[in-house]
C-alpha cells in the first residue's frame, strides 16, 4: 500500500521543486516573498484536506477488503462441506451390493445388449489440417481414435492429438502476417455400432466438429487408408470471415471399403494429345449448401431471389439424379406442383455425379476454371478451393484428368497474385500431386484464358513477364506447360485480338495455342468457313513456331436470361450436329486434342451434361429444353454427342461428317 503521506510530499516537491530547486537563485521583493508565502500556505491548507479525505478512502476500502475477506472464508468453508458430503455419497455408492435375481432370458438378453454396445468397427483414416488461423482443432464425436503417425511442418508451435481430438497453433504475429501451418495424423477410428447400425452402415456419417480461431482459414482432408496410398474422399473448408465453429459429416462408406480403380478405365495423364476434355465452371452454389457465402451464385441475380424473374441460365440442368442432400428448393415450381431444385458445386456429392457420368460416358476429363478475380475475398477464395478439391478427388475417384485454367477477365497486371496463388494450389492444396492432374511434355499443364483479348486490359509485357516465370524462371516445382485461350484472330491481330504487334511474341511463346471460338459462327456451313479461313492457316503458323494446337468447339448459344433483348437459343444446336460438324472438322485437319466448351455452363447455353426436357421445366420460366427441336431426345444426349466426339478422337469409330 503507498503512504499517502509520502505521496503528499512528493507532489509538493514536485510543485515547487521548479522553484527552489537546487543551484537556483531567485532575488525578490519582501513584498514578493510575503505574498507567495501566503499562497504556499494556502496550497498546503488545501493538500492537507485532500489528503484526509484519502486518508478517509483508505480507510473505508481497508474495512471493506475484510468483509470480502470474511464472505471468502464462508465459501470456501461451504466448498469443503459439499466436497465431503460428494465423498461420502461416491463411497457408499461404491458399497458392493446384493444383486438381484434374474431370470436367464433376462440375463441373455442383456448379454446380447451389451454385445451390440461394445462392437467397434475400425476405419483406417489420414487427416490433413492446413491452417493460417493461429489456432484450430478438429473433434471426432462418434468414437475415438488412434493416432500412430502425426506430422507437422516447422512453422507449428503446437501440434498434437489426443483419444478425441487434435490440434495446431502458430504465433499470433504469424497468423496476422497469413503464414500457414499444416499437421497430418494417420489413426484408426474406433466407431461402436450397434445392429441396426451395422444393418443400415452405408448410410451413416461419422461426426466431426473442426473450430478455429478469428483469424485466418482452415482446411481440411480426410483420406480413406485401406490401400497403400491414402486417397483424399472429402475436404471441408472454413474462411477467415466466416464461420469459427463447424459440424461436419463424412460418410462412412467413403473409408469402409478400400477403393481400387480399374487400370484399364483411367485416362492417361501424361499429355494432352488424344484427349478431349470439357470446360467445368463449377461456379453454382446456394444457400445452406455449407458455403460460407451463403446465396445463390449463377442461377439468378446477385439480389439472392430464387424465381423465374431473377433467373439467369437459359438451360435447366436434370436434377431426377441428384440425392435428397444435393437439391436446394427455390420459388419457383415444376409442373407437378412440387418445388424446382437446383444444384450447388459446393457439394462435394454433386460434382462427384458429374464425373460419374463423365466415366460412364468414357470423357477423358475437364479443364476446371478459376477466375483470378476475386480471389482476394476470403468467402470467394474458400469457396473456389473447395470446389477446386471437390473435382480432384472426384477425378481421382472416377478415373479422369483435371487441369487448372486461369480466367484472366477483369486482371489488371498484377502478376504477384497470380504466382501466389499457383504457388498455393501447389505446396498448399498439392494438385499437382494428384494422379489425375494433367501433365503435358513433362510439366504440369496450366491454361491462361484471355491472353490478348481486345476486352481485357492486360500489358503485352506483363503478359510475356508472366509466361517467362511459369515456363522459366519460377522455382522447378511451380513450371507448367502453358496452354493459352487466344482469340479467334490471334494470328492476325484484329477483331477480338488487341492490335499491337507486342502480342505476337506472347502467342508465339505459349506452349499451347486454344482459339475460343464460341459464338464466332452459326451453323455447320459456317463452321465449315471457320475451318478453312483460319483453323487451317492457324495450324500451318503453328507447326512452323513450334506450338501446338486446341481449338474449342461448342455445342449451341443462349444467354436470353442474363441479356433479355437476346434472342433466346440464339444459336441453335440442331440436335448435336452443329458440334458434331466441328469435332469432325478439327480431327480431319489433324488435331489430336479437343476442348469441349462446355460440361455444365448454362448461363451461355453451352451446357453438354443432363438437361431438362420440356416436361421437366419449371413453370413461368423461359428456358431452352434440351428437345426443343425433337421431342425423343433424352436429357443425356448431349452427354452421347460427347462420348462419340471422344471415341472419334481417340480413333475408336470412323471420321464421318455426321452423328452416327
Amino acid at each position: 500500500m503507498i503512504d499517502s503521506r509520502k505521496l503528499l510530499l512528493f507532489t509538493i516537491g514536485i510543485m515547487f521543486g521548479t522553484t527552489l530547486g537546487v543551484g537556483t537563485y531567485i532575488v525578490l521583493t519582501n513584498q514578493q516573498q510575503l505574498t507567495e508565502t501566503k499562497e504556499y500556505k494556502a496550497q498546503i491548507q488545501k493538500l492537507n484536506g485532500i489528503l484526509e479525505e484519502q486518508e478517509a478512502n483508505i480507510t473505508q476500502l481497508e474495512q471493506d477488503q475484510q468483509v470480502l475477506q470474511t464472505e471468502i472464508n464462508q465459501l470456501r468453508e461451504q466448498i469443503e462441506e459439499q466436497t465431503q458430503q460428494q465423498d461420502t455419497q461416491e463411497e457408499q455408492q461404491e458399497t458392493p451390493q446384493e444383486p438381484e435375481q434374474e431370470s436367464p432370458q433376462e440375463t441373455e438378453q442383456e448379454t446380447e445388449e451389451l454385445s451390440d454396445e461394445s462392437d467397434l468397427i475400425e476405419l483406417p483414416v489420414r487427416v490433413r489440417m492446413v491452417t493460417s488461423s493461429d489456432w484450430s482443432t478438429l473433434t471426432f464425436v462418434d468414437g475415438e481414435w488412434d493416432p500412430h503417425i502425426i506430422k507437422a511442418n516447422s512453422h507449428a508451435e503446437d501440434a498434437g492429438y489426443d483419444e478425441k481430438s487434435m490440434h495446431l497453433t502458430q504465433s499470433i504475429e504469424r497468423a496476422l502476417e497469413d503464414g500457414i501451418v499444416e499437421m497430418t495424423i494417420d489413426a484408426s477410428l474406433k466407431i461402436p455400432l450397434n445392429s441396426a447400425d451395422k444393418e443400415e452402415k452405408t448410410k451413416l456419417k461419422l461426426t466431426f466438429i473442426i473450430e478455429k480461431g478469428s483469424l485466418g482459414w482452415t482446411h481440411i482432408e480426410i483420406s480413406n487408408y485401406q490401400s497403400e496410398d491414402p486417397i483424399i474422399v472429402d475436404n471441408y473448408w472454413f474462411s477467415s470471415d466466416g464461420d469459427n465453429k463447424k459440424t461436419i459429416q463424412v460418410p462412412i462408406s467413403y473409408l469402409d471399403i478400400e477403393l481400387l480403380y480399374d487400370p484399364s478405365n483411367i485416362v492417361n495423364n501424361t499429355s494432352l494429345h488424344g484427349l478431349a476434355l470439357f470446360g467445368y465452371q463449377g461456379w453454382f452454389a446456394s444457400p445452406e449448401d455449407g458455403s460460407d457465402r451463403d446465396q445463390w451464385l449463377h442461377w439468378f441475380t446477385y439480389d439472392n431471389i430464387p424465381d423465374s424473374d431473377h433467373l439467369t441460365v437459359d438451360f435447366w440442368p436434370d436434377m431426377s439424379e441428384y440425392n435428397e442432400d444435393e437439391r436446394y428448393p427455390t420459388d419457383m415450381v415444376l409442373q407437378d406442383g412440387t418445388p424446382a431444385e437446383l444444384f450447388s458445386s459446393y457439394n462435394l456429392n454433386t460434382v462427384d455425379l458429374h464425373f460419374e457420368w463423365m466415366e460412364e460416358y468414357g470423357l477423358d476429363g475437364v479443364i476446371f476454371q478459376r477466375f483470378i478475380v476475386g480471389l482476394d475475398d476470403p468467402l470467394v477464395f474458400g469457396q473456389r478451393n473447395k470446389v477446386l478439391q471437390n473435382v480432384r478427388i472426384s477425378s481421382e475417384r472416377h478415373g479422369r484428368v483435371f487441369l487448372v485454367q486461369y480466367d484472366l477477365s477483369g486482371f489488371e497486371n498484377d502478376l504477384e497474385a497470380l504466382k501466389e496463388d499457383w504457388m498455393f494450389l501447389v505446396d498448399t492444396l498439392g494438385i499437382t500431386d494428384s494422379s489425375s492432374y494433367l501433365y503435358h511434355n513433362g510439366r504440369p499443364a496450366l491454361g491462361l484464358w484471355g491472353i490478348g483479348f481486345e476486352h481485357i486490359d492486360l500489358e503485352p509485357e506483363v503478359t510475356y513477364e508472366l509466361l517467362e516465370w511459369l515456363q522459366y524462371d519460377a522455382p522447378e516445382q511451380y513450371r507448367v506447360s502453358v496452354i493459352g485461350g487466344v482469340p479467334t484472330y490471334w494470328r492476325t491481330l484484329r477483331g477480338d485480338s488487341h492490335t499491337d504487334p507486342a502480342w505476337s511474341s506472347v502467342y508465339n511463346r505459349l506452349d499451347v495455342i486454344s482459339p475460343w471460338t464460341v459464338g464466332r459462327y452459326e451453323d455447320e456451313m459456317e463452321a465449315d468457313d471457320h475451318l478453312s479461313d483460319l483453323i487451317i492457316p492457324d495450324m500451318e503458323y503453328t507447326s512452323r513456331h513450334g506450338n501446338e494446337y486446341m481449338t474449342v468447339i461448342w455445342p449451341g448459344f443462349s444467354w436470353h436470361n442474363m441479356y433479355p433483348e437476346t434472342q433466346l437459343d440464339m444459336i441453335s444446336r440442331n440436335n448435336g450436329e452443329f458440334i458434331w460438324r466441328q469435332a469432325y472438322n478439327v480431327i480431319s485437319a489433324g488435331s489430336d486434342m479437343l476442348f469441349i466448351a462446355m460440361f455444365d455452363e448454362v448461363d451461355e447455353g453451352t451446357a453438354m451434361f443432363k438437361l431438362a426436357t420440356s416436361d421437366q421445366l419449371p413453370l413461368d420460366a423461359t428456358l431452352v429444353p434440351v428437345n426443343i427441336q425433337d421431342p425423343d431426345l433424352p436429357s443425356d444426349h448431349y452427354l452421347l454427342v460427347g462420348s462419340k466426339i471422344t471415341q472419334m478422337l481417340h480413333g475408336e469409330i470412323p471420321l464421318i461428317k455426321s452423328i452416327p
